[in-house]
C-alpha cells in the first residue's frame, strides 16, 4: 500500500511539473511580439525586412577571407547583396589586415563598396583622419567614407562632437563629399542626436523594428547573417531608398 502511495505521488508531481514547463513555454512564446508582415525568413539564416530595395553587408578582419565572386552571385527572393561597407581603419594607427583585399575583390565582382573607419574619441581626429584617408583609396563609384562611431570615452561631451566634426570636415575635403555617421540606435538617440543632420545616417538597430531616427539612410538589422562566400556571421543592411537615391549617393 505504501508503494502504490509512493507512485501516485511521483505520478502527481511529474504531472505537475509537466502542467507547469507547459505553462512557462506558452507565457514565454505569447510574450515574444510577432515578425511583421514585412519581414521575412531567407537562406540568409535571418528575418529581412522586404519593403526595401538594395541590400548589403560590411565586413572587416573578422570575416576573414571572403570568396566575393560567391557574394556577388548570391541571391534569395530576389534580395542580393547590392553594396558593401568595408572596415579600414581605427584610432590612429591601425589599419584593418583584410581591407586592402576586400575592397579590391569587391569592386572587381562589382559590388559598391564604401571603406569606414571606428573612431576612437581619446585619439586626435586629425591623426585618425590621416590614418583613414592614406589608407583608402576612392574612386568614381564608390560609396562615401563612415565614421564609426560607438565609443563616448571618458572627456566631456562638447569637446567629443566637436572632434568628431574636426573628422568629418578632413575626411569631407577629401572625398568631396558628406562622410556617412554610423552609430547603434541608443548611443545615437543619447549622444549624437541633432549634431549630424546634414550627414547621411547609417544606424545599427537589431530585430524587426526600425530605428527610432526615422531619417536614416542605411539601416544594420541584424549581425547574425549567413552570406554566401563568408564563413562567419555577418551584418546585413538595407539602404532606405531606390536605386535612383542610391546612385545620387555614389562619389562621382
Amino acid at each position: 500500500m505504501k508503494k502504490l502511495s509512493l507512485i501516485a505521488l511521483v505520478v502527481l508531481l511529474l504531472s505537475l511539473l509537466f502542467v507547469g514547463l507547459v505553462y512557462l513555454y506558452q507565457r514565454e512564446v505569447s510574450s515574444v511580439p510577432e515578425t511583421p508582415p514585412s519581414f521575412m525568413y531567407t537562406d540568409f539564416g535571418v528575418y529581412v525586412p522586404t519593403q526595401y530595395s538594395r541590400y548589403g553587408i560590411d565586413v572587416s578582419r573578422y570575416q576573414e577571407r571572403i570568396n566575393w565572386k560567391e557574394v556577388k552571385k548570391m541571391k534569395v527572393q530576389n534580395i542580393s547583396i547590392d553594396f558593401a561597407f568595408i572596415k579600414a581603419t581605427e584610432g590612429k594607427h591601425m589599419k584593418d589586415k583584410r581591407f586592402k583585399e576586400n575592397w579590391k575583390e569587391a569592386k572587381e565582382n562589382g559590388i559598391p563598396r564604401g571603406a569606414y573607419h571606428y573612431y576612437l574619441p581619446d585619439g586626435s581626429p586629425k591623426t585618425q583622419a590621416k590614418n583613414f584617408m592614406e589608407t583608402i583609396q576612392l574612386l568614381p563609384g564608390d560609396l562615401p567614407p563612415v565614421i564609426d562611431i560607438e565609443d563616448r570615452g571618458i572627456g566631456i561631451h562638447k569637446s567629443f562632437i566637436s572632434n568628431i566634426k574636426v573628422f568629418l570636415t578632413e575626411v569631407g575635403n577629401f572625398c568631396k563629399c558628406k562622410p556617412i555617421v554610423y552609430s547603434y540606435d541608443s548611443f545615437y538617440e543619447n549622444y549624437l542626436k541633432g549634431e549630424f543632420n546634414d550627414y547621411p545616417l547609417w544606424i545599427a538597430r537589431y530585430g524587426a523594428e526600425k530605428p527610432a531616427e526615422e531619417k536614416f539612410h542605411f539601416w544594420q538589422f541584424t549581425d547574425r547573417a549567413q552570406v554566401d562566400g563568408i564563413g562567419p556571421k555577418v551584418d546585413m543592411n538595407v539602404f532606405a531608398g531606390d536605386s535612383v537615391a542610391f546612385a545620387k549617393l555614389l562619389l562621382k
